[in-house]
């Protein structure tokens, strides 16, 4: 799938390449900013670029300190924003910026970042399926959820597809309003919804569509 193939998923799925062990996965959505955290490092650390095979040999930096001073590389001027406590922002994003970073403590290696350059939620809909809904988006998400009448829908055995397609009874006992809830990967959630009312013979057929709401 298209979407797995640009960023991490959490739940199971990994990147090939991705960290593991003492590595760490950050995430960042195009056009929008990553943080890099510098967790073990005393006083402010220098951010190298590894490029996407993790290459030690041929890092660029990023930000570098020289006493109270920081350097900034040209490629990165105007995008980097560093933090009180030693962290470090960076703000622009594109898929060239994805791959590994490495914090050096005191001239030395200390900390490994995969940084996941990601597709932003856009186009949440809710639309009928041949035998109940289907949260339809682009985008790379964390979660897809399910409410009905604000009420959470917590029977996974009516979902499949990533939890995107919701099975919906025919028979007029599960009319009502259902909205599914798209979590991105900066945990800003994306909603849309679409009602499903009662006609006769007790059966539901889809009604008017809820606004798109991004919470």
């Amino acid at each position: 799938m298209k979407l797995l193939l640009l960023c991490l998923v959490l739940g199971g799925w990994r990147v090939q390449g991705s960290p593991s062990g003492e590595d760490e996965n950050i995430y960042g959505l195009k056009g929008e900013l990553a943080d890099f955290p510098c967790n073990y490092c005393s006083a402010y650390g220098d951010l190298y670029f590894l490029g996407s095979e993790k290459n030690r040999d041929s890092k660029t930096f990023v930000l570098y300190w020289e006493g109270d001073i920081d350097h900034v590389d040209r490629k990165y001027m105007d995008r980097i924003g560093s933090h009180n406590n030693g962290n470090v922002s960076l703000s622009g994003l594109t898929e060239e910026d994805g791959g590994w970073y490495q914090w050096d403590c005191d001239g030395k290696p200390n900390q490994v970042l995969y940084l996941h350059v990601c597709e932003p939620i856009t186009n949440v809909t809710v639309l009928p399926s041949a035998d109940g809904l289907h949260c339809n988006f682009t985008g790379t998400s964390l979660s897809v959820t399910w409410r009905m009448n604000n009420q959470s829908v917590t029977d996974y055995s009516l979902m499949s597809g990533d939890n995107r397609t919701l099975l919906v009874p025919q028979d007029g006992r599960k009319c009502g309003d259902y909205t599914c809830h798209v979590l991105d990967v900066r945990n800003r959630m994306h909603s849309a919804g679409l009602m499903f009312i009662l006609i006769s013979c007790g059966e539901c057929q889809p009604g008017t569509f809820s606004p798109t709401a991004n919470l």
